[in-house]
């Protein structure tokens, strides 16, 4: 497995911002699809540990991915639901839409590596 080391920074690009995310982060497959409407894109379902709550039960977070370049190859080639993966570049993005006048995350996955099995559990 590859090393790797943890940072995240802010970047602006044409007066956006968002945080690119280089710190790996264990996650589990619900659900793959491609994308219905953008091209080169897996939309992919995922859950984190976030750790305990003050009653000591597990805290998860939900999430909708979009799986681009690298993980978009490696989630078309072989991702399943119940597989456990290893994010390793990736970002986040707020985006604000002022027609709506609502604000929504975005989570992009530019990469990863397949947990074996024996690794995937919490």
């Amino acid at each position: 497995m590859k090393e790797h080391f943890a940072f995240s920074f802010f970047i602006e690009v044409k007066g956006e911002k968002y945080m690119n995310i280089s710190e790996t982060q264990k996650v589990k497959v619900f659900k793959v699809n491609e994308h219905e409407k953008r091209k080169n894109t897996m939309q992919v379902h995922i859950s984190s540990y976030e750790g305990k709550d003050k009653n000591g039960e597990a805290v998860y977070s939900s999430w909708f991915a979009n799986f681009v370049g690298t993980a978009y190859t490696k989630a078309k080639d072989g991702l399943k639901e119940g597989d456990y993966i290893q994010l390793t570049n990736g970002k986040i993005e707020n985006i604000y839409n002022k027609e709506k006048g609502k604000a929504f995350l975005e989570v992009i996955v530019f990469d990863f590596d397949i947990l074996p099995e024996k690794d995937g559990n919490n």
